[in-house]
């Protein structure tokens, strides 16, 4: 018997139950068998027999054409690849694009050598009847400087195509504590922490029907988080995972891949014709990386057995042979050599008991720092500091002394030595640095004395770019700034986590938290804007008035995203009792508290709250003459007459907002402001003007990233299209708008449009499909008490028959 594939089925088995919400009681029933059958089946302890097989397919609603291969998966562990792509290939049951989503990094220089494991991999990995059992997580193991995250990126970018959901890469190289790992996977994919569902159930969550390749990169010093993906693999049966970790991962889903280093030639059998030496990766690699920064580079016969020798001392270690290539352009190849083989290797302390390939790539790091000028080396080392990458004028910044052309000039400078990367823009160049190098660089900063100098430099040049930044989120210059918040994003968590945690600076924590309290709205991202306004707000309770009422505000809006009223009303009455004590009552604030608690009001459907609010917020922006304030006031105002079904008055009051909003160039504020207008044309029946503005909706509010008015927007697309008999449109729409609710986590939302699908493809004959939705509804409204959608859901239920 396999026990590999008894236990694979075992634990498929759980998840399929789970999926169609049964428990092992009722599927035992179903099944005609004991509870403890089932039990025994889920833990790998016994197979079904043939009859219990043929049963379970039944029940499990397996298609008849998949028969074959369950049975064979169920009775004997074989199959198993094949019947669970299978079934992933089916599991939406309507149509579905050819796109395939995936944020690989570019990479910026052609692979070399590695057609033999990217081969292996791509065989290992690609889903289809090939694919070996049990290779759902592979981890590419080698020493620092072999290369291994190149070899992922190039593997990863070849399998786009094989996995529907997309493929992923996630650098873990950023953060220190195994605790962050799944909260780093969630940013990632998109996927919010939500209440008590932190980051690692919320994964579970939305992986668990997601045929998706996720690329971790850099697990070595995180290993503690390893049982993090081993549940991953548990809960999500078409999820696949490639790491890439100095040391392996230890647990039982693993397969190893060791990526070995480039190829060398033999000493004492260099051939007569250089040009052969090519052949050998390791001298291919030198000598492009050569021509990168000596165009007129070439290999002759003097120079040939040099370049053997020296590509063998650095023992065929990618990133050591293109630091060391790098510096062709100034040194003779002899001279390169002579120096590396006269050097002892690196004396920093804690680094002599490092494995002899580890020591080598270290040695070639030290060697390119000691050629370095002592303006570079401190460049270089305070350069440590970033995370994520910076620009000239950050690095100038932490400098104090540099003009920043001058920093420019020597990143540069840097780069063409291969210590930094240059990422070419088409605004202005972006520089990074490779983990290995970083650390590197870090220890020389720590030896310096200048570390917290320079941390403290860094924190308040960010707090001063997000604070220029933030009135700008709502003009028609956004999109600039919210990429450029973008680009510095572990930037920013590094800075707030010096004020807040090294520095005990509450009051400049709290301002930085609400300079960016407006980019993490925009942009979805509700979990880590409440944990730093949080923190922020309780680190600094003494700060001033008007940065605090700011962070209140914001506060309450990210709480009213996740549901969470309790917490939204009590950040709300805090920020009008304190515009009150100070001074505030008419200002531009009080009346962003006022549409706080028109939306909380808009929750509850309370229509005179909504009313009253909405009215003193429109009132306080009209005083002020501010037409974005209006806009939104007025838009709010216009959900009065929709929660009493007079469209026509909602519609004219959306109408006006949309007015006020568009002289603006606020994508977000008008994107929404339509997303409300063609919900009400919509509702009366001008089916052209409502796919006119949804459509324009989804574009603005998709350009700047938001994520919740978008899903809404699509949503009502997807009624639209319904409405226009356009199947495979229609299904497309509903499933875009139920990805993002499901990364943000919104249930009461989730609910709803999945409800929708569900009517929808009952309508059009996918039973299977719809009983599952149905019973899924039926679990999120019985939850929220909406006795009403519970019983609509029964009688989708009734009507397909009693199966059900």
């Amino acid at each position: 018997m396999n026990d590999k594939g008894e236990a694979a089925f075992g634990a498929w088995l759980k998840h399929r139950r789970r999926m169609l919400d049964l428990t092992q009681v009722e599927l035992a029933s179903e099944v005609g068998c004991a509870v403890v059958t089932i039990q025994k089946i889920e833990s790998a302890k016994r197979r079904p027999s043939k009859q219990m097989a043929e049963r379970l397919a039944d029940v499990l609603q397996i298609p008849v054409v998949d028969n074959p291969a369950f049975l064979a998966f169920a009775r004997l562990g074989c199959e198993g690849q094949r019947f669970v792509a299978a079934q992933n290939d089916g599991r939406h049951t309507w149509p579905c694009g050819q796109h395939r989503p995936s944020n690989l990094p570019w990479p910026p220089t052609r692979l070399i050598g590695r057609e033999q494991q990217l081969a292996s991999i791509k065989q290992r990995l690609a889903t289809g009847s090939t694919r070996p059992e049990n290779s759902r997580l592979m981890t590419l193991v080698g020493p620092p400087g072999v290369g291994k995250t190149r070899l992922a990126i190039e593997a990863a970018a070849s399998l786009v195509v094989d996995f529907a959901d997309g493929v992923y890469f996630v650098s873990l190289a950023p953060i220190n504590d195994p605790e962050k790992a799944a909260q780093t996977i969630a940013e990632v994919l998109g996927v919010n922490e939500i209440g008590d569902h932190g980051f690692s159930s919320r994964l579970k969550e939305y992986l668990t029907d997601k045929h998706l390749l996720l690329v971790l990169d850099n697990f070595e010093h995180i290993l503690a988080a390893a049982p993090l993906v081993s549940t991953l693999l548990a809960y999500c049966p078409w999820l696949t995972i490639m790491a890439t970790s100095r040391v392996p991962l230890a647990i039982r889903a693993e397969r190893q891949f060791p990526v070995p280093p480039l190829t060398l030639p033999d000493d004492h059998s260099l051939p007569a014709d250089p040009q052969r030496l090519l052949d050998y990766s390791a001298v291919a690699l030198f000598v492009e990386r050569a021509k990168d920064t000596t165009p007129d580079f070439t290999m002759t016969a003097g120079s040939a057995g040099p370049i053997a020798a020296l590509c063998a001392r650095l023992d065929g270690l990618p990133l050591a042979i293109e630091l060391v290539a790098a510096r062709t352009s100034q040194w003779p190849i002899q001279k390169v050599l002579e120096q590396l083989q006269g050097r002892t290797l690196l004396e920093t302390a804690g680094l002599r008991d490092l494995a002899e390939r580890h020591r080598t790539l270290y040695q070639a790091i030290d060697w390119s720092y000691g050629l370095l000028d002592p303006a570079e080396q401190r460049l270089l080392a305070c350069l440590s500091v970033f995370s994520g990458g910076w620009t000239a004028e950050a690095a100038a910044s932490i400098l104090g002394d540099r003009p920043v052309q001058a920093a420019l000039e020597q990143l540069c400078s840097l780069a063409g030595k291969n210590l930094v990367v240059l990422i070419r823009r088409d605004d202005e160049p972006r520089f990074s640095m490779l983990q290995t190098i970083r650390t590197y660089a870090q220890e020389r900063l720590a030896a310096s004395g200048e570390e917290t100098v320079v941390q403290r430099q860094h924190a308040a040049y960010y707090l001063s770019l997000a604070e220029q930044a933030s009135p700008h989120l709502h003009t028609a210059g956004q999109m600039q700034y919210l990429d450029r918040l973008e680009d510095e994003r572990g930037n920013f968590r590094q800075a707030l986590g010096w004020f807040l945690d090294t520095a005990g600076d509450g009051a400049r924590g709290l301002r930085l938290a609400g300079a960016l309290a407006w980019f993490w709205n925009m942009r979805g991202e509700v979990g880590e804007g409440r944990y730093w306004l949080a923190r922020a707000l309780q680190a600094g309770e003494q700060t001033a008035a008007g940065a605090r009422i700011q962070a209140l505000i914001s506060a309450s809006g990210l709480a009213w995203q996740q549901g969470d009223l309790v917490a939204s009303r009590a950040y709300s009455d805090e920020s009008i009792a304190l515009c009150r004590r100070s001074g505030q009552a008419d200002s531009f604030n009080m009346g962003l508290a006022m549409c706080g608690l028109a939306n909380i009001a808009i929750y509850q459907l309370d229509r005179e709250a909504v009313y009253q609010a909405s009215t003193k917020a429109l009132a306080l922006f009209s005083k002020l003459e501010d037409r974005w304030g209006m806009g939104l006031a007025q838009c709010l105002l216009g959900e009065v007459p929709l929660l009493g079904q007079d469209c026509q008055a909602a519609r004219d009051c959306f109408a006006k907002g949309l007015a006020w909003l568009r002289p603006t160039g606020d994508r977000w504020a008008i994107g929404i402001a339509l997303m409300d207008l063609g919900y009400a044309n919509l509702l009366l029946g001008d089916l052209a003007a409502a796919q006119a503005q949804l459509e324009e909706s989804v574009a603005l509010l998709g350009a700047v990233g938001e994520r919740f008015c978008r899903a809404m927007s699509l949503n009502f697309l997807a009624q639209l299209g319904q409405q226009q008999g356009k199947f495979e449109q229609t299904a497309a729409l509903y499933r875009e708008s139920l990805d993002l609710l499901r990364k943000m986590g919104v249930e009461a939302s989730i609910a709803d449009v999945q409800f929708n699908l569900a009517r929808f493809v009952q309508a059009h004959g996918y039973l299977d499909l719809a009983g599952r939705l149905y019973r899924e509804c039926l679990v999120l409204f019985s939850k929220q008490g909406n006795m009403v959608r519970v019983a609509q859901c029964e009688t989708g239920l009734a009507a397909m028959g009693s199966r059900w």
